[in-house]
Protein backbone atom coordinates (compact mmCIF):
# COMPACT_ATOMS: atom_id res chain seq x y z
CA UNK A 1 0.00 0.00 0.00
CA UNK A 2 1.17 3.51 -1.10
CA UNK A 3 0.24 6.49 0.29
CA UNK A 4 -0.12 10.52 -0.20
CA UNK A 5 -0.83 12.60 2.10
CA UNK A 6 -2.66 16.13 1.79
CA UNK A 7 -2.22 18.30 4.41
CA UNK A 8 -2.35 22.20 4.77
CA UNK A 9 -0.31 25.20 5.98
CA UNK A 10 -2.50 28.25 7.20
CA UNK A 11 0.31 30.53 7.37
CA UNK A 12 -0.81 32.33 4.37
CA UNK A 13 -4.04 32.46 4.89
CA UNK A 14 -4.12 33.49 8.73
CA UNK A 15 -5.89 36.86 8.73
CA UNK A 16 -9.43 35.23 6.78
CA UNK A 17 -8.90 32.45 9.19
CA UNK A 18 -8.94 34.43 12.17
CA UNK A 19 -11.35 36.29 10.67
CA UNK A 20 -13.75 32.66 10.75
CA UNK A 21 -12.53 32.27 13.99
CA UNK A 22 -14.58 28.85 15.02
CA UNK A 23 -15.79 28.11 11.65
CA UNK A 24 -11.53 28.11 10.23
CA UNK A 25 -11.53 24.07 10.41
CA UNK A 26 -14.38 23.90 8.10
CA UNK A 27 -13.00 25.83 5.71
CA UNK A 28 -9.27 24.05 5.84
CA UNK A 29 -11.11 20.60 6.14
CA UNK A 30 -13.33 21.13 3.13
CA UNK A 31 -10.06 22.84 0.73
CA UNK A 32 -8.54 19.63 2.12
CA UNK A 33 -10.92 16.98 0.72
CA UNK A 34 -11.73 19.24 -2.25
CA UNK A 35 -7.44 18.60 -2.96
CA UNK A 36 -7.74 15.22 -2.69
CA UNK A 37 -10.60 14.45 -4.54
CA UNK A 38 -9.01 16.25 -7.19
CA UNK A 39 -5.53 14.51 -7.16
CA UNK A 40 -7.62 11.33 -6.95
CA UNK A 41 -8.67 12.19 -10.31
CA UNK A 42 -5.52 12.86 -11.89
CA UNK A 43 -3.96 9.60 -10.33
CA UNK A 44 -6.64 7.41 -11.61
CA UNK A 45 -6.03 9.49 -15.07
CA UNK A 46 -2.18 8.48 -14.86
CA UNK A 47 -2.88 4.53 -13.83
CA UNK A 48 -5.03 3.85 -16.72
CA UNK A 49 -2.71 5.36 -18.66
CA UNK A 50 0.24 2.83 -17.89
CA UNK A 51 -2.51 -0.16 -17.03
CA UNK A 52 -4.21 -0.28 -19.67
CA UNK A 53 -8.12 -0.46 -17.46
CA UNK A 54 -10.96 1.66 -17.15
CA UNK A 55 -10.78 4.49 -15.09
CA UNK A 56 -13.95 2.90 -13.45
CA UNK A 57 -12.42 -0.52 -12.31
CA UNK A 58 -9.14 1.63 -10.79
CA UNK A 59 -11.02 4.12 -8.52
CA UNK A 60 -11.84 1.76 -5.62
CA UNK A 61 -8.02 1.05 -5.65
CA UNK A 62 -6.93 4.75 -5.11
CA UNK A 63 -9.44 5.34 -2.32
CA UNK A 64 -9.31 9.13 -0.35
CA UNK A 65 -9.33 9.26 3.55
CA UNK A 66 -10.90 12.34 3.87
CA UNK A 67 -10.07 14.88 6.89
CA UNK A 68 -12.25 15.98 9.58
CA UNK A 69 -12.59 19.61 11.32
CA UNK A 70 -10.18 17.27 13.94
CA UNK A 71 -8.04 16.24 12.13
CA UNK A 72 -7.18 18.70 9.15
CA UNK A 73 -5.32 15.86 6.93
CA UNK A 74 -6.29 13.51 4.06
CA UNK A 75 -4.79 10.31 2.49
CA UNK A 76 -4.85 8.93 -0.87
CA UNK A 77 -4.21 5.65 -0.95
CA UNK A 78 -2.94 3.15 -3.86
CA UNK A 79 -3.45 -0.48 -2.98
CA UNK A 80 -4.70 -3.90 -4.60
CA UNK A 81 -2.84 -6.69 -5.87
CA UNK A 82 -1.24 -7.22 -8.94
CA UNK A 83 -4.09 -7.40 -12.10
CA UNK A 84 -5.23 -10.25 -13.86
CA UNK A 85 -4.02 -10.61 -17.39
CA UNK A 86 -7.08 -11.59 -18.37
CA UNK A 87 -8.75 -8.21 -17.09
CA UNK A 88 -5.86 -6.76 -20.07
CA UNK A 89 -7.47 -8.38 -22.44
CA UNK A 90 -4.96 -11.53 -22.92
CA UNK A 91 -5.92 -14.06 -25.87
CA UNK A 92 -4.64 -17.59 -26.91
CA UNK A 93 -2.42 -17.28 -30.18
CA UNK A 94 -0.31 -20.43 -31.41
CA UNK A 95 3.23 -18.71 -29.85
CA UNK A 96 1.58 -17.73 -26.34
CA UNK A 97 -0.53 -15.35 -25.12
CA UNK A 98 -1.15 -11.62 -26.14
CA UNK A 99 -2.55 -8.91 -23.88
CA UNK A 100 -2.45 -5.22 -23.86
CA UNK A 101 0.47 -3.38 -22.48
CA UNK A 102 1.54 0.50 -21.41
CA UNK A 103 3.23 0.75 -25.02
CA UNK A 104 1.30 -1.74 -26.98
CA UNK A 105 0.26 -5.39 -27.55
CA UNK A 106 2.86 -7.84 -25.31
CA UNK A 107 3.42 -11.43 -25.78
CA UNK A 108 4.43 -14.07 -23.28
CA UNK A 109 5.94 -17.00 -25.20
CA UNK A 110 4.85 -20.77 -24.98
CA UNK A 111 2.16 -19.34 -21.95
CA UNK A 112 -1.60 -20.85 -22.33
CA UNK A 113 -4.65 -19.90 -20.50
CA UNK A 114 -6.72 -22.28 -18.65
CA UNK A 115 -9.34 -22.45 -15.67
CA UNK A 116 -8.28 -24.96 -13.03
CA UNK A 117 -10.47 -26.76 -11.94
CA UNK A 118 -11.26 -24.73 -8.24
CA UNK A 119 -10.66 -21.21 -10.14
CA UNK A 120 -13.68 -18.94 -10.64
CA UNK A 121 -11.86 -17.61 -14.07
CA UNK A 122 -9.20 -18.26 -16.58
CA UNK A 123 -6.17 -17.30 -16.33
CA UNK A 124 -2.31 -17.32 -17.76
CA UNK A 125 -0.13 -19.64 -16.78
CA UNK A 126 3.14 -20.27 -18.39
CA UNK A 127 5.59 -23.26 -17.40
CA UNK A 128 9.10 -23.62 -16.88
CA UNK A 129 11.45 -23.17 -19.97
CA UNK A 130 13.36 -26.66 -20.31
CA UNK A 131 12.27 -29.98 -19.78
CA UNK A 132 15.37 -30.67 -17.24
CA UNK A 133 13.60 -27.89 -15.12
CA UNK A 134 10.49 -28.92 -15.30
CA UNK A 135 10.83 -32.05 -13.04
CA UNK A 136 9.79 -30.53 -9.84
CA UNK A 137 10.10 -33.25 -6.60
CA UNK A 138 6.94 -35.16 -6.44
CA UNK A 139 5.76 -33.99 -9.75
CA UNK A 140 3.43 -36.56 -11.79
CA UNK A 141 4.15 -34.60 -14.61
CA UNK A 142 7.33 -32.97 -16.54
CA UNK A 143 4.66 -29.83 -17.12
CA UNK A 144 5.14 -28.81 -13.90
CA UNK A 145 6.01 -26.42 -12.37
CA UNK A 146 3.71 -24.05 -13.81
CA UNK A 147 3.28 -20.14 -12.92
CA UNK A 148 0.49 -17.21 -12.61
CA UNK A 149 1.67 -14.95 -15.21
CA UNK A 150 -0.04 -11.57 -13.63
CA UNK A 151 0.07 -7.66 -14.95
CA UNK A 152 1.40 -4.70 -12.77
CA UNK A 153 -0.12 -3.35 -9.04
CA UNK A 154 -1.60 0.16 -8.90
CA UNK A 155 0.61 0.52 -5.89
CA UNK A 156 3.75 -0.96 -7.95
CA UNK A 157 2.86 1.29 -10.87
CA UNK A 158 2.74 4.75 -8.42
CA UNK A 159 5.58 4.49 -7.19
CA UNK A 160 7.44 3.21 -10.09
CA UNK A 161 6.06 5.93 -12.11
CA UNK A 162 6.19 8.30 -9.81
CA UNK A 163 2.84 9.42 -10.16
CA UNK A 164 1.82 10.57 -6.72
CA UNK A 165 5.31 12.27 -6.73
CA UNK A 166 4.15 14.32 -9.47
CA UNK A 167 0.75 14.71 -8.37
CA UNK A 168 2.29 16.24 -4.80
CA UNK A 169 3.91 19.06 -6.77
CA UNK A 170 0.97 20.51 -8.45
CA UNK A 171 -1.55 19.80 -5.55
CA UNK A 172 0.24 22.25 -3.02
CA UNK A 173 -0.92 25.65 -5.62
CA UNK A 174 -4.39 23.56 -5.62
CA UNK A 175 -4.55 23.65 -1.54
CA UNK A 176 -3.57 26.53 -1.54
CA UNK A 177 -6.61 27.92 -4.11
CA UNK A 178 -8.76 25.52 -3.01
CA UNK A 179 -8.23 27.21 0.98
CA UNK A 180 -8.18 30.38 -0.63
CA UNK A 181 -12.46 29.86 -2.20
CA UNK A 182 -13.20 28.00 0.65
CA UNK A 183 -12.47 30.85 2.99
CA UNK A 184 -13.92 33.20 0.86
CA UNK A 185 -17.01 31.74 0.37
CA UNK A 186 -17.66 31.12 4.21
CA UNK A 187 -16.64 34.86 4.82
CA UNK A 188 -19.61 35.95 2.34
CA UNK A 189 -21.96 33.92 4.13
CA UNK A 190 -21.05 35.41 7.43
CA UNK A 191 -21.12 38.60 5.94
CA UNK A 192 -24.70 37.91 3.68
CA UNK A 193 -25.67 36.92 7.26
CA UNK A 194 -24.78 39.84 9.09
CA UNK A 195 -26.64 42.09 7.00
Amino acid sequence: MVEMTVSVDTRDLKRALRELGAKAPRAIMRAVNRTARSARTQAVRAVAREVKLPQKDLRPMLPVIPATQQHLEAKLVARGRPVSLMRLGARQTKLGVIYRGPGGPVLIRSAFIRRMPKAKRPTVWLRAPLPSERKSVGAWSKNLPITRQVGPSVPSVVIQKGIFEAIRATAGTMLRKNLAHETAFLLDRQGARRG
